[in-house]
């Protein structure tokens, strides 16, 4: 339900009214730079973990993997080779899956979206990463902001474990 909702909610277009609400200089616009920004750094997080499995690459091969429109280019593409790689469990992947719906509608809708959309608050409030912090504020600005810190966290981990215990190729 929430993953339609979001989509839908990147297609809506902008109102008459909301025009003139993104000029308001009271106008949340943070929101949506920061949903984008926090999770371009989680899909980093991943990107370090996927290449902590990978033999080490050459600039030329890790360019044909994650650049442009190669095979691993896509947060998308990420999310599932992390899962088929075990570098988590279904639970993470649908956190991971949400937040890219998350971010895909503050990345595309032309409408004025917040934290306090409610598409946007319910996507939110199915996320199940939370930080280990007995103060913990559970808006949903918050909650997206608490997991996706707390998946990199994660994925910073494996990737800091595979690294340090590599296995050797089956093959020379």
């Amino acid at each position: 339900m929430a993953r339609e909702a979001l989509k839908s909610l990147s297609r809506r277009r902008r109102s008459i009214g909301e025009s003139f609400l993104l000029h308001d200089p009271k106008f949340p616009h943070k929101d949506r730079a920061s949903a984008i920004y926090q999770c371009s750094s989680l899909e980093d997080a991943l990107q370090d973990a996927i290449l902590s499995k990978l033999m080490p690459l050459s600039k030329t091969d890790h360019a044909r993997l994650f650049e442009g429109d190669n095979p691993l280019a896509t947060f998308s593409a990420k999310i599932k080779l992390g899962f088929a790689l075990g570098l988590y469990g279904q639970k993470t992947r649908a956190d991971l899956n949400c937040i890219r719906d998350i971010r895909n509608a503050f990345a595309h809708s032309k409408a004025a979206i917040t934290f306090d959309t409610p598409e946007i608050t319910d996507a939110c409030s199915q996320l199940k990463a939370r930080p280990d912090e007995p103060e913990w504020v559970e808006t949903a600005e918050m909650q997206y902001f608490g997991a996706t810190a707390q998946i990199a966290m994660d994925l910073l981990m494996v990737a800091k474990r595979n690294i340090q215990h590599p296995e050797r190729p089956l093959l020379p």
